[in-house]
């Protein structure tokens, strides 16, 4: 995340009085960067919203900034993290983003499990492609790579078309496929066999990766679940009542005040 790392240099340069133009540059970086989240607000659209409201508290707000202002050994230097707060107020106008932060900021206290996004440093946020269109053009350095960024269901189903795929499991998977539907073409109609195939397409993925991958991939789309507030990818269970709002939500409707 960007804004996380312009923060923290923002913040060094700030402490050792750096260089005047590079304090400049990485402050504008930083106000371009809370003007596109605005530019994302703008767009009104609920969902695209809810994630990324999820996601700048999950990774950059509360581990980050929160968590600077309350530790005897802050990752950011106060005066940044007060201006940064203020930037915020001042730039973004979408009214959920504002009145989360206001309770975040000005609540006379707050649960465990909100204390625990302060306390609990994320693991960094990595990419994972949500338009599954793009997936099929992507080269990364090995297929678990490939299929831990892009393990979705729409993206299980497009694996059967990858007939140039660089990687030797993809073509396997490929020919696996072809194998089914021969003999299955007389029944592949019905929705029993497309669900028997899907559920088979999976295992045919999930064998050709070792336990201790499979247990890495859990792990990260997991992480990527809570912090979006939407299930991504191979998870055992349902990761959303786990996410920032959600648990911001029960906390305040336990104060006598909702959020949505």
């Amino acid at each position: 995340m960007r804004l996380r790392t312009l923060t923290i240099n923002l913040s060094n340069e700030t402490s050792i009085n750096g260089n005047q133009q590079i304090l400049k540059n990485i402050h504008d970086d930083l106000i371009d960067d809370i003007l596109y989240i605005q530019d994302i607000f703008s767009l009104k659209i609920n969902r695209i919203t809810y994630i990324l409201i999820n996601t700048i508290f999950y990774y950059y707000i509360m581990p980050l900034l929160c968590s600077s202002l309350i530790s005897q050994n802050p990752k950011i230097v106060t005066s940044v993290v007060l201006y940064i707060f203020l930037a915020f107020f001042y730039y973004v106008k979408e009214e959920s983003f504002l009145n989360t932060l206001f309770m975040v900021l000005f609540e006379d206290c707050i649960s465990d499990k909100l204390q625990n996004f302060i306390n609990i440093e994320p693991d960094f946020p990595k990419e994972f492609m949500f338009d599954w269109n793009k997936q099929k053009n992507v080269v990364n350095k090995n297929f678990f790579d490939f299929i831990k960024q892009n393990f979705s269901e729409p993206f299980i189903q497009s694996i059967i078309y990858m007939n140039n795929s660089p990687y030797q499991e993809i073509q396997n998977i490929v020919d696996y496929f072809e194998k089914y539907n021969e003999e299955n073409s007389t029944s592949f109609s019905s929705v029993l066999t497309k669900a028997n195939f899907m559920e088979s397409l999976k295992e045919q993925i999930l064998i050709k990766l070792s336990a201790l991958e499979i247990g890495e991939m859990e792990s990260f789309h997991k992480s990527l679940s809570r912090a979006t507030g939407m299930n991504v990818g191979f998870i055992i269970e349902d990761e959303r009542q786990n996410c920032f709002l959600n648990i911001l939500n029960d906390f305040m409707k336990k104060q006598e005040v909702g959020l949505f």
